[in-house]
Formats: C-alpha cells, sequence, structure tokens
C-alpha cells in the first residue's frame, strides 16, 4: 500500500486594519448659574455644554421661558465649526437651523457671541466636523418677569 504525501500551499493573506471610530460623547448642558438682577425683574440663566470634542453630540436644552437668548463659542475649533438648531416640538424632534436677530442662519460658528432667534422649545448647537478641537459652549437666557 503506497502512502500519498499531499503538498500542503502556503497562501499569503494581506490584512488590512481599520481603524474604529472613537465612540461618541454625549455632552449634557449644565446650569452655570440662575442670576436675577436689577428692580425690573430681569431673570437669567447661564448654560454650559463643557469639553466638547470632535467626538462630541450635544444634547438639546429647554428654552420655552426664555425670550432673550444668546450663544458664545470658545476655545479651539481646530478645523470644526457648529451651527446652532432648535425644534418647537415638545417631543425633541424636527430640528432647524435658528438664525440671528438679524435673520442670518446660525450656521458655521467660530469663537463669537450671536443672538438666537427665533423663540423656540428646544436649542442645540451640532457640531459640523472637523477635528482638533476642545471648546466650550455658552448659552445666556434672560425674560423679564
Amino acid at each position: 500500500m503506497s502512502k500519498k504525501k499531499k503538498a500542503k500551499k502556503e497562501v499569503e493573506v494581506e490584512v488590512q486594519v481599520v481603524a474604529k471610530p472613537a465612540p461618541s460623547t454625549i455632552v449634557s448642558p449644565q446650569v452655570v448659574s440662575s442670576p436675577s438682577m436689577g428692580r425690573d425683574g430681569l431673570r437669567g440663566r447661564v448654560v454650559r455644554w463643557e469639553g466638547i470634542t470632535e467626538h462630541s453630540v450635544l444634547a438639546p436644552y429647554c428654552v420655552a421661558n426664555y425670550a432673550n437668548k444668546s450663544i458664545q463659542i470658545n476655545g479651539n475649533l481646530g478645523s470644526g465649526s457648529f451651527d446652532v438648531y432648535g425644534s418647537n416640538c415638545p417631543e425633541g424632534n424636527g430640528y432647524s437651523v435658528l438664525s440671528d436677530g438679524n435673520g442670518d442662519n446660525l450656521a458655521a460658528l467660530g469663537n463669537k457671541i450671536k443672538e438666537i432667534s427665533p423663540h423656540t422649545y428646544w436649542v442645540k448647537p451640532v457640531r459640523m466636523g472637523g477635528s482638533g478641537m476642545l471648546v466650550d459652549i455658552t448659552m445666556i437666557l434672560f425674560n423679564n418677569k
């Protein structure tokens, strides 16, 4: 009885390693202070999203009780920017880009302060791409009561 040996083939396989994208981090707004100013009863709130990076998704903040709003972005934007979105749906859907007091869209915001208009139920900044960012976003809310 003869034994046959099977030749083993060597196969070269090229493996490509693909880096997984970093997971998104939800950044919730925090109330920093709630000042009450002057005799006219002007009441306010300072809200801040802190430590935002290119992997951050920002949670919305309810602004339904505040007629006057402004927003400021501070820090290193890297190659990124922010748009400011709002929604009138209490359920928190149906977001659209908001505008400033001049009717210009609050889009591609850099390190500046902008008034937020029109009045909405929710406001949320939305990161528009980019890398190398580390910023804080501060929103000031005021209402005469």
